[in-house]
């Protein structure tokens, strides 16, 4: 079976539907397909909309496979990463897409989309030594975060113009607004006032006007390391790139603190993406780290919104956690104020 047979089954609506619920039920592949070895590849975070990703090991080598309703991460991803692919460096690199469709019509008025890129055979970065995640992802992470923000790039992502530098702040201010908002509207009563405390001092703060294309959900889970064949190091592989966005390049940075329970691992990391950022700034100046410290935020109220509406979550467990959360990023934040 060639990725190119493969690729013409993934246009059938109703094979498209059976992997859909792949985790759902005992998989078992049409017969032109059991030469494939299909390995469902786990979600940490529930969804409403269908998707899956498998694990394909073939005859030509290893490949990963994504399908989402929301057709437009995928299309986001596969643009992404092949803008992003020349870029690879020593330290970092992203995947190579090989193939993808978008708009492939399901039954119910659903659309199916789906990419194949390639799969490093990596070991997570939960498993890295300290040394290995603070050498190598500061600098992987600003030669991506460098790439021009003009409006053929912004356009070929995200299909709109870029906006004026002000206009992109507001839309950020606003952003964050609502990210709040979202989440006070599912949030316990006895969280309210403390994420409130949180929102003031995070609406209140000036960022500084730095904008950059950003990973948008960098945590350990979506980082692996390998060495490189025949060379005496190691290499970061960076992928589901399917929540690219615009914002402030220290976002990323705090979403890996507050991912990684503000191990000193990731503070460690912010603070050498700041010094070598800031050792040649680009045209909006230097980084604040204040800035990072106020994304974990931001971070933890997106989070806070997805665990409190995905099912079968343990709600005391979660807000015990949620407690725990606030009252260490407050305490950050009232420190560095």
């Amino acid at each position: 079976m060639s990725l190119e047979n493969l690729q013409q089954r993934l246009c059938e609506k109703d094979f498209l539907e059976y992997l859909l619920q792949a985790d759902k039920h005992p998989f078992n592949p049409p017969e032109d397909l059991r030469e494939i070895q299909w390995e469902v590849y786990p979600y940490y975070l529930s969804s409403v909309n269908p998707r899956i990703t498998f694990h394909l090991n073939t005859i030509q080598g290893e490949y990963l496979l994504k399908l989402n309703t929301e057709t437009y991460k995928i299309y986001r991803e596969a643009v992404a990463c092949r803008l992003f692919y020349p870029l690879n460096s020593l330290e970092l690199r992203v995947p190579r897409v090989y193939a993808n469709e978008t708009q492939i019509p399901l039954s119910r008025n659903q659309f199916c989309g789906w990419l194949i890129a390639e799969w490093v055979s990596g070991i997570p970065a939960t498993n890295a030594a300290d040394e290995i995640l603070v050498n190598l992802l500061p600098p992987g992470l600003l030669n991506l975060h460098r790439y021009p923000v003009n409006n053929g790039n912004v356009e070929s992502i995200f299909g709109v113009q870029m906006p004026i530098q002000a206009e992109a702040q507001d839309i950020l201010r606003e952003r964050r607004r609502e990210y709040f908002k979202r989440a006070l509207e599912v949030c316990p009563q006895k969280l309210i006032r403390s994420v409130q405390k949180l929102e003031n001092l995070v609406c209140a703060h000036s960022f500084t006007d730095h904008l950059a294309f950003i990973h948008g959900d960098m945590h350990v889970n979506n980082i692996k390391y390998y060495q490189e064949p025949y060379i005496d190091r190691y290499r970061l592989f960076l992928f589901d790139w399917e929540d690219i966005s615009i914002d402030h390049p220290l976002y990323d940075l705090a979403n890996l603190m507050f991912s990684d329970g503000f191990s000193e691992r990731s503070r460690k990391c912010l603070e050498t993406y700041v010094l070598l950022y800031n050792q040649q700034p680009a045209e909006f100046g230097p980084l604040n780290p204040l800035d990072a410290w106020m994304l974990t935020a931001i971070c933890f109220v997106r989070n806070l919104r997805w665990n409190l509406s995905a099912i079968n979550r343990d709600q005391e467990m979660l807000e015990r956690g949620a407690e725990q959360t606030i009252k260490k990023i407050l305490n950050i934040l009232q420190k560095s104020l």
